[in-house]
């Protein structure tokens, strides 16, 4: 979970969220080692995105990166746009009280293709986001074999021979 995500209000300009986006990126060096790398990685999951966020503190809408590319392809004078005019919305958002286990957050990415999935308290504010590369940065292939009974993992009809077979 993104704790910290970026966050904007409805009457930001496009231009401000690019800024605010490339702020949060990290450089990265040749020689980083690997928590500088999952560092660099988790910086450049948060700023794929910016949550739009009214002065109450609801959640309004989403801008993503491909959002931006969209818009810079389709209107020339996209940086004078502003946020609450551009951002998706409604946005699929998890309260915390389903976020169960990872398997929950990649069905809705999967079902609603999407890569944000901001995660809502019980009053509907914003606690964090899950993006695809924030999620891919904490598992491991163990992780999923977790989930995995026995019976899922064996094979069900062996073949087998005795010590003398040729």
């Amino acid at each position: 979970l993104i704790a910290d995500p970026l966050i904007v209000s409805p009457s930001d300009t496009l231009a401000t969220l690019v800024q605010l986006m490339n702020q949060a990126r990290m450089a990265c060096e040749l020689n980083s080692t690997s928590a500088e790398i999952s560092s660099h990685l988790l910086a450049e999951a948060r700023s794929s995105c910016v949550l739009v966020i009214d002065a109450a503190g609801t959640l309004q809408g989403i801008v993503t990166e491909r959002d931006l590319v969209r818009l810079g392809i389709e209107h020339e004078d996209w940086h004078r746009a502003i946020a609450g005019e551009v951002m998706t919305r409604p946005v699929l958002a998890l309260p915390l009280a389903q976020l169960t286990d990872m398997f929950v957050v990649l069905e809705q990415f999967r079902v609603h293709r999407i890569r944000h999935l901001p995660v809502l308290d019980d009053a509907g504010q914003v606690l964090g986001l899950i993006t695809q590369a924030s999620l891919r940065l904490v598992t491991r292939p163990i992780d999923l074999m977790r989930f995995q009974t026995v019976a899922d993992a064996m094979t069900h009809r062996v073949i087998t021979a005795s010590p003398q077979s040729s």
